[in-house]
């Protein structure tokens, strides 16, 4: 994806992203009002206009937004709405600060409780249809060549179909050892050359993104082959042999003098009350 169109997918997903908070925040409002009007939860009907004294709040919200990198960053469902809701917790606080200081004492409370629930279930939707959406249009497409057409480089080609909001355009592999069409599920790849013949495939298929998924070949020739590549564009992505390794509460820890990474796996049914929901959990699967 040329640096145009990656830079015009920032601008239209901060813009994208004010504008739905607005609108949350003028929904949260009426919601108020009318919640208001029959009395329902103690709440007051509205008096005066509420949106012009906080309008402000969505430029909080993309500011959070941009500091946790969510217009730069492509990440799961999943991790993207963790990200979402502790961005929109902390605009609720910041929020709520500034109409302290304003001496706004008896400003609604009741509208940033609303806004919180409603974009905490909206946005993280909202988002992930619309990156769809560029990804349609061809805004938001990255085309990705992986080294390496072996286990490693078919299951993660498998999991970035999965993940649409990625936006890759994987254009196929490079292997020494193969030469024929790798099939993964319903779609066919290529073997497009060798190794060495990357460089060359870079500028032909317009790739700025690659992945080195071939463990097998060592950690000294992966880092010789990632020192090259990294210099040509501009995301290289390598997966590890990690294999069996449970790493879904894992951290990473970087050692720059070292040049070494640490993988922290946490052991979360050491706790108590994560042994219960777990057990909890599977007893009500085993019911379903």
């Amino acid at each position: 994806m040329s640096r145009i169109k990656e830079d015009l997918t920032k601008i239209l997903l901060l813009l994208f992203d004010f504008f739905i908070s607005n609108i949350i925040l003028l929904l949260s409002i009426f919601i108020k009002g009318e919640f208001g009007k029959y009395g329902l939860l103690l709440i007051k009907p509205n008096e005066g206009d509420y949106f012009l004294k906080i309008w402000w709040i969505s430029i909080f919200l993309v500011l959070i937004f941009f500091v946790k990198g969510l217009y730069s960053k492509r990440l799961p469902f999943w991790n993207e709405t963790k990200e979402i809701v502790s961005s929109v917790f902390y605009t609720v606080l910041i929020s709520l600060s500034i109409i302290y200081l304003q001496k706004l004492w008896n400003f609604p409370r009741s509208i940033f409780i609303l806004y919180f629930v409603l974009s905490i279930v909206v946005i993280p939707f909202l988002r992930h249809w619309f990156k769809l959406f560029l990804l349609k249009i061809g805004i938001y497409k990255r085309n990705m060549i992986v080294v390496g057409a072996g286990a490693s480089g078919r299951a993660a080609v498998y999991g970035i179909l999965k993940q649409k909001e990625f936006g890759m355009n994987v254009v196929g592999f490079v292997d020494d050892f193969k030469n024929k069409d790798v099939i993964i599920g319903n779609h066919t790849f290529k073997i497009l050359g060798k190794i060495e013949d990357l460089e060359s495939l870079l500028n032909k298929f317009n790739v700025d993104t690659v992945m080195i998924a071939i463990p097998s070949l060592g950690s000294e020739k992966i880092a010789n082959l990632a020192s090259r590549v990294q210099l040509l564009v501009r995301r290289l992505y390598i997966i590890p042999e990690l294999k069996g390794v449970a790493i879904s509460n894992t951290q990473i820890y970087t050692l720059f003098d070292e040049q070494m990474f640490l993988l922290r796996i946490n052991n979360n049914l050491q706790y108590l009350k994560n042994r219960i929901l777990k057990r909890i959990f599977d007893i009500i699967f085993s019911v379903l």
